[in-house]
């Protein structure tokens, strides 16, 4: 308030006469350094809580292929303690500080982006397993003499996972820079252990890349995936080369891909790039792509069948929420791509709200395209699947009359009419009340006020108990500048919100006070 108090202050100091606003600014400076100093002082500061993340575990056991007792560190997933089914693995190399100073906490790092995918359902919940490395060991174990880490690996410390814990044969190796070079080099002798490997920002001098090469001729394994991923193309020319020669030599037991982040560097790739790696590795975990939605025979049955293969793989029920986002996703792609009538089929299983609303996105999407006719289409479609939407024949009425097609547009606008007349006959339901109530606003953004006013104030008859008609008649009635009306609606809003103690009362009494200031 003292800000404020100074600040009117000094608007009325300057319509007075130069002479007298320089004397009184003067005074009126150590005065407003005071008001600030105690209006600072008046500040309180509390401390933001500290965000607790579980790691997991550190554990050790005696390595014979090491010959050295060795730690890793095991974060079970939150659900693992209540569920009986088994989960994936996620093997994290460099998990620790002690060798690349640009990557300063990662397992932690990496632990909280692994749970935010987890958490938004981009991949299932997974076992974390993270290998660190003291200082001295780490680029012999990895580069030098990678053999007996290897073996460490694969033969000791996944077993013990698997042996000891509900795992699945789904597994993930992940490294990075040297790290990296030695997750490409594991791939040729152990898919029985893992299934899918992340290879970010390998380093490939010489000697690395011809033995990257050589390792790859004459294998024989079970399918697996590689996937190298880059920032910025310092190394794409090499990792290019590399990703060729695989391919020649194991093209059909190898499926590797090579991704580049653009704008990344060595140092900072590695979270964006485990981000799409897993992402791509889990992606028949989440809803079917684009790319299959839009095939020519992507059904009802075709998404049962998406979904009881995620089931059997990754051992986890759909749940209903899923089940309609993927309808929701399934649907919206085949209406922009107008195939209308597989959208349209399945359209009596999306259970939502905001069917009219999302059917509206893509009619404006043609229509910013310039593609009347897609729109019209859809609408008809529309008005065939929603026979009782005041707003869906409304707005085929309106479009149907701005493209000329005139005996449509009439027909069209007396079916609203009699549509509205047989709602208004009967007990409006709360459903009916708010399709009603957007309907009067679309109405009202299409500058249609006085049509907006009519829907409004039947609404108000049907439901006289209910704020927020009243409240929607005071927009209307303010939008036609007819403010006395206003004022009077929005009285009735807060009395009915008073008698129900609603939490709403004090917008309303805000906005039947800015109106009077208005109607002043």
């Amino acid at each position: 308030m003292k800000k404020v108090f100074t600040q009117l202050s000094l608007v009325s100091l300057a319509k007075t006469k130069t002479f007298t606003r320089i004397i009184t600014h003067f005074i009126l400076l150590p005065i407003l350094f005071i008001n600030q100093v105690v209006f600072a002082n008046d500040m309180t500061r509390n401390q933001v809580p500290q965000i607790k993340v579980n790691l997991g575990e550190e554990i050790s056991f005696y390595s014979e292929n090491l010959k050295e007792q060795r730690e890793f560190f095991i974060r079970l997933p939150e659900s693992y303690e209540k569920t009986k089914h088994n989960y994936p693995v996620i093997y994290l190399l460099d998990a620790n500080n002690e060798t690349l100073t640009y990557m300063k906490n990662l397992y932690f790092h990496s632990v909280t982006q692994i749970e935010r995918l987890m958490q938004h359902g981009d991949i299932p919940e997974s076992i974390i397993v993270g290998i660190p490395f003291k200082r001295n060991q780490w680029f012999s174990n990895v580069s030098r003499n990678p053999q007996p880490f290897r073996n460490y690996l694969t033969k000791e410390l996944s077993n013990h996972i698997n042996d000891n814990y509900r795992t699945i044969n789904n597994n993930i190796l992940i490294g990075q820079s040297y790290s990296a070079t030695f997750v490409i080099n594991t791939l040729p002798t152990s898919s029985d252990t893992f299934n899918s490997y992340i290879a970010i920002e390998p380093i490939l001098p010489n000697n690395a890349f011809d033995t990257a090469v050589k390792n790859y001729q004459n294998i024989s394994i079970q399918n697996s995936d590689l996937q190298i991923i880059l920032g910025g193309d310092v190394m794409l020319s090499e990792t290019e080369a590399l990703r060729k020669s695989i391919i020649s030599s194991a093209g059909k037991m190898v499926n590797i891909s090579l991704d580049v982040f653009p704008t990344e560097s060595h140092g900072s790739v590695y979270y964006p790039a485990l981000n799409d790696g897993l992402r791509n590795h889990f992606a028949d975990y989440r809803q079917p792509t684009k790319k299959q939605i839009l095939s020519s025979n992507f059904d009802h049955k075709t998404l049962l069948n998406h979904y009881e293969k995620r089931a059997k793989k990754y051992q986890i029920e759909t749940s209903d929420k899923q089940f309609q986002d993927a309808i929701f996703s399934v649907i919206y792609h085949q209406l922009i791509a107008k195939k209308f009538d597989q959208a349209f089929a399945l359209w009596p299983l999306w259970i939502s709200p905001n069917k009219v609303y999302n059917a509206n996105r893509a009619i404006s999407h043609f229509q910013r395209n310039n593609d009347s006719a897609s729109a019209i289409l859809l609408l008809q479609h529309l008005a065939i699947a929603m026979p009782n939407s005041v707003s869906v024949l409304d707005r085929l009425a309106t479009l149907s009359h701005e493209n000329q097609k005139l005996e449509q547009a009439s027909k069209t606008r007396l079916k609203v009419q009699q549509l509205l007349t047989d709602i208004f006959s009967k007990a409006v339901s709360a459903q009916q009340e708010s399709d009603l109530n957007t309907y009067g606003y679309s109405l009202l953004n299409q500058q249609r006020i006085q049509e907006s006013i009519t829907v409004f104030k039947r609404i108000t008859q049907a439901k006289p108990d209910s704020m927020n008609a009243y409240d929607s008649l005071s927009d209307a009635y303010e939008t036609a500048k007819k403010i006395p009306e206003a004022i009077k609606t929005v009285e009735k809003a807060i009395a009915i919100a008073k008698s129900k103690n609603d939490e709403n009362t004090s917008t309303f009494e805000q906005k039947l006070g800015r109106l009077k200031n208005i109607q002043m």
